[in-house]
């Protein structure tokens, strides 16, 4: 779980994912969300919560004012809905080429330095 979740926050963070911006979690209650929520924390940045299940008339104003970088979803959750959404980038958990391009990454834990800002400013 630590390993998926460091590579997944480097992935993250190469997207734009860091401190004062938010990553939207288009998943429902399920492993898959406490893997992203704690890659986004790894990362410095915060989450935005979509439940796919909620009308797409909530998410699309959700999604619109919190303004996040990321999305990430599964492939179960309907294309129609993505549609709505505003995004930057938008990573797809089972997807092939998202699981290629996290094998790749390395899997110890992030160290400030690594990250877009510290997690502690500066004294």
């Amino acid at each position: 779980f630590n390993a998926r979740a460091n590579r997944l926050a480097r992935w993250l963070k190469y997207l734009g994912a860091g401190p004062e911006r938010s990553v939207g979690l288009v998943l429902g209650r399920s492993a898959d969300f406490f893997l992203c929520a704690t890659a986004v924390l790894k990362c410095g940045a915060a989450y935005l919560p979509l439940d796919p299940n909620y009308p797409v008339e909530r998410l699309s104003f959700m999604a619109r004012d919190a303004a996040p970088v990321v999305l990430v979803t599964t492939s179960d959750v309907r294309g129609d809905l993505l549609g709505q959404l505003p995004t930057g980038s938008l990573v797809v958990l089972d997807d092939e080429a998202t699981e290629d391009v996290l094998r790749r990454l390395p899997d110890h834990d992030m160290e400030d330095g690594e990250r877009l800002e510290p997690l502690r400013p500066a004294s």
